[in-house]
This record gives structure tokens, sequence and C-alpha cells, in this order.
């Protein structure tokens, strides 16, 4: 029995599975049509190392369904339509559709990772071989797929399936070796072995490949961030100095605006002097009119006065009168054109006052517009500051998110050349352990059927060794029993040396009793002649003595 799992993806009824469960430590059979695996699932009963799970394996399954076509030969029935398949054999026919439960290839195999023992994998699945192949491509964690089997056409049977040329290019692609296509006619049997070193060989060069990937992106990333900073820094540098020409024009403008204001003013000064001149001028000129009427009623009164006191004078007082009244006349036509003059004067003094008026509001009109147009350039100049300080604040604040982002990316990418390091030591140590590994596995490869002898010797060694273990226990057994009987007796012995010394204390007393009385009696004077000496009671002292 070989140290490995075998996992068959569409495993049907099986005929291999006596094979299967003989040759390897666990068998797991996978089959997406329910009655065929629950009859399945009746035949593996007999075997304790064999598991039939009842789904289909898809590269993405992770749950759901999918529609599954049973044709009326079962061994036809998958995912994918019959391409050419169906044209080799014009009798076959789609029976019925069911929906097949989906699994993912990486968690059925994931459930045995604890066994620690390499997988062969059986591909079986009608059209998904390159699926298949490509899951197992991938990097696993905790397990390794050491020999895949795929059975497949010469060329494609289904619609998406692969012929056995692109199953062997797949195969090589995916880091296995000793790859063969086996069998005739249309169907074949691809084969393909990887080796652990090999394996790990391509793990190790997509773990540098993705290092190499990844410092390239932060290298890019971190010139993308300088080149935006540097964009930005420009940016705000432009939006600073149309800030300053904006303000400088609009400073400009309102020196000139009040520049303007102030002739406006002069000029209107001006011409509030000249009509306050005129209005003075106008004012004499009335006085003057004034004093001539009065001195014409004055000289009216003086000939009134003149024609009642002398009849005489009349004529010639009238001649003065009408003297006086033509000078009147002349004085008042005068004062009449002055006053018309004077009129004209102030019409075209009042005129030049409208005009300098108008003129005055058209410049205080222009004026106000002006200080609008100075308050909105100003607003606008606020705004275009409060808009260039927020922008600048803004900018500032990316510039120093990009220059954190750029610390930051530095960091990682110190911490990602620290991690790079880390991992050139720990590839260099995994290379050199790799070295190490490749020799004990080329060594073991070798010893692998000195092992399998050595494991089947073994397991007669087992087997003797459980027959010796059951002959121990029962002798271990019989040995309890003995030892308690031990036990028992030597309670009892340990009660019978009691007794014992209790009878060696007496016996001990008794001699030094009788010590004792033989030394008195040696000590006592000797008996006269004729007197017979106290007899010893022999019997006592022989008693004692068995005592």
């Amino acid at each position: 029995m070989r140290p490995e799992i075998i996992v068959h993806l569409g495993s049907g009824l099986c005929s291999e599975l006596d094979d299967y469960a003989g040759s390897a430590e666990k068998v797991v059979l996978v089959e997406a049509q329910p009655d065929i695996a629950a009859q399945l699932r009746e035949s593996a009963a007999r075997y304790a190392n064999v598991d039939v799970i009842c789904g289909a394996v898809r590269k993405d399954g992770g749950g759901g369904t999918a529609p599954f076509a049973v044709f009326n030969v079962s061994e036809v029935s998958g995912f994918c339509p019959p391409g050419a398949l169906k044209a080799m054999l014009p009798r076959l026919s789609e029976v019925r559709k069911i929906a097949a439960g989906l699994m993912d290839l990486n968690s059925v195999l994931t459930r045995y990772q604890a066994l620690g023992l390499p997988y062969r994998v059986i591909v079986d699945v009608n059209g998904l071989e390159g699926e298949i192949i490509e899951a197992l491509a991938e990097p696993a964690s905790g397990y390794f797929v050491s020999d895949i089997r795929v059975h497949c056409g010469l060329h494609a049977l289904y619609e998406g399936g692969l012929s056995a040329a692109e199953v062997e290019s797949r195969l090589l692609e995916s880091g296995f070796r000793d790859v063969v296509s086996e069998g005739s006619g249309p169907v074949r049997t691809v084969r393909g072995h990887r080796s652990l070193a090999v394996y790990i060989d391509t793990l190790i060069e997509r773990e540098r490949a993705s290092l190499r990937t990844l410092q390239q992106s932060s290298a890019q990333a971190y010139a993308g961030a300088l080149e935006q900073v540097d964009l930005l820094t420009a940016e705000l540098e432009r939006v600073r100095s149309e800030g300053e020409a904006s303000r400088s024009a609009l400073e400009g403008q309102l020196a000139e605006r009040l520049a303007q204001r102030d002739m406006a003013r002069e000029r209107e000064k001006a011409n509030f002097e000249a009509l306050e001149t005129a209005k003075r001028q106008l004012a004499d000129k009335e006085a003057e009119l004034e004093r001539l009427h009065s001195e014409g009623e004055a000289a009216r009164t003086e000939l009134e006065s003149l024609q009642q006191s002398s009849a005489q004078a009349y004529a010639g007082a009238l001649e003065q009168v009408d003297l006086l009244t033509a000078e009147m006349e002349s004085l008042r036509s005068e004062g009449e054109a002055s006053r018309s003059a004077l009129e004209s004067q102030l019409a075209e003094r009042l005129a030049e006052r409208d005009t300098a008026r108008e003129r005055e509001r058209a410049n205080f009109e222009a004026l106000e517009n002006a200080k609008r147009q100075l308050a909105d350039k100003e607003e606008e100049l606020e705004r275009v500051r409060f808009e260039g300080e927020a922008s600048r604040s803004e900018l500032e604040g990316q510039l120093a998110e990009r220059l954190a982002e750029r610390d930051t990316a530095r960091e990682r990418e110190k911490a990602n050349f620290e991690a790079l390091e880390n991992a050139k030591r720990q590839v260099q140590a995994a290379e050199s352990e790799l070295e190490r590994l490749r020799t004990a596995l080329a060594s073991s490869e070798r010893n692998v059927e000195d092992r399998q002898n050595e494991n089947k010797r073994l397991q007669q060694e087992l087997d003797t060794a459980r027959e010796d273990l059951r002959l121990s226990l029962r002798i271990q057994r019989l040995a309890q029993a003995d030892l308690a009987e031990l036990q028992q007796r030597y309670a009892e012995s340990v009660s019978q040396r009691a007794d014992i010394e209790n009878q060696i204390s007496g016996l001990i007393e008794h001699f030094q009793l009788e010590d004792a009385r033989k030394s008195a009696l040696a000590k006592k004077p000797a008996l006269p002649a004729g007197q017979n000496r106290r007899p010893v009671n022999k019997t006592k002292s022989r008693s004692a003595k068995g005592k």
C-alpha cells in the first residue's frame, strides 16, 4: 500500500475501486450524478479508507448548482456538450438534465491535508480538463499533487475540451514531468509526475516573479507620485503667477480709475467756480439794473413834481424827461441787452453746468461703475486669491499627501527591500535546504522499493509483534495474578516473621536467664561429699529450645 491519497474526479461506478482501496492509504471518489454516487457509496462501504463525495468539481465552484446533461451513455454525461464524440456515436442522445452541486477543487483537496500524504489525481471530467489542470497548476497550501492521470481524446471530443497533445502541453507548463500519452484509438490517458523539488522550485520562481512585479509596481507608483507632485507644484506656481498678474492688472486699473476720478473732480470744481463767478456777475448786473430802474423811478417822480410845480418848465422838463426817458430807454435797452447777454451767458453757464453735471454724473456713474468693477475685480481678486489659497492649501495638502505617500512608498519600498533581502536569504537558505532535500529525496526515491519491502517486513513484524503483544498481555495478566498471590504470601510471611522474631526474643531472654543462673551456681561453694546436686530438667530445656 503506497503512502498517498487517490482522488478520482468524475469516477462514475469506478471499476478501479478494488485496486484503489488496496494500493493507497486514502481514496476519494467524486461523482456528480446522485444515483451513481449512491450506488458507488454502497460498493465502497466495505472499505474503511474510501470516501464518496456527490458533487461536481470546478475551479471556481464554491457552492451553487449548474445544469448537468445526462446521456444514454453514462460515461459521456457532463457540463460540456459532446462535439466530435457525437459524430462518432450517432445514437448518442441526451436523457435529462440535473442540477449538479458545485464544489471548489481546493476545498476537496484540503479536507485530507492533515494526513500529510501526496495526492494522485485522476481527471475524468468531460471537457473540463484544462480548467482542472489550471487549478492544479496554482500554488497550493497544505497539499501536494505528485501524480496526475487525465482521460481525454486524441482530438477534442467535447466543446471546450482539450486534445491529448494539448493536455500534455498543459501538464508540462504546470510543472509535471515524465508526461506520456497512453492508449490507442480516439481515447487516450495522459500521465504525469511532479517531484517535490521541482514543485518547490516552481513556487520559489513564482514568489520571485511576484516580488519583482511588486517592486516594479512600487517603483512605478513612486515615479507616478513624484510626477503628480511635480505637476501639482507647476499648477500651483501657474495659479499663483496668474493671481499675481491679475492682482497687478486690477491695481493698475484701480489707479487709472482713481486718476480719472481726481481729474473729474478737478473739472467739476473748476466748473463750479466758473458757475459761482457767473452767478456773482449776474447778481451784479441785476443790482445795476435795479439801481438804474430806481433812478428812473426817481427821475419820473421828479418830473411829475416838476410838472406839478411849474407848467412853464413843463416843456423843458418834458424835453428833459424825453431825454431822460430816451436815456432811460437806452439804459433799459442796454440793461435788457446786458441782461440778455447775462441771461445768455447764464444759460450758457447753466448749459455748461448741466453739461458739466451730466459729465459729472456720467463721470460719477463711470466712477461708480469703476468702483463696482473695482469691487467686482476686488471680489474676483479675493475669490481668485481665496481660490488660489484654497487651491494652494489643497495642493499643499495633496502635496503633503503625495509626500506622505512617497514616504509611505519609500517605507514600503524599504520594507519590501528588507523583505526581499530576507526573502533572498530565505531563498538561499531554502535553496541550500532544497539541495539537501534533493539529495535526501534522490536517496529516498532510490530507496522507495526498499522501503516498500521494509514496510512489508515491518507489517509482518507488526503482526508478529501484535501476537507477541497479545501473548505478553496474557502473560501480564497471569503475572498480575501471581503478583497478587505473592503479595498475599509476603504478607503472611511478614506475619510469620514477626511471630518468629517474638519467639527468638523469648529464647534470648531465656538463655540470658539460664546464663545468669549458671553463673550464680558457679559462684556458690561446693557441696559436701555425699550430697547430690539438683538435677537439671533437660526436658524443659529441650522444649524451650524447640520453641
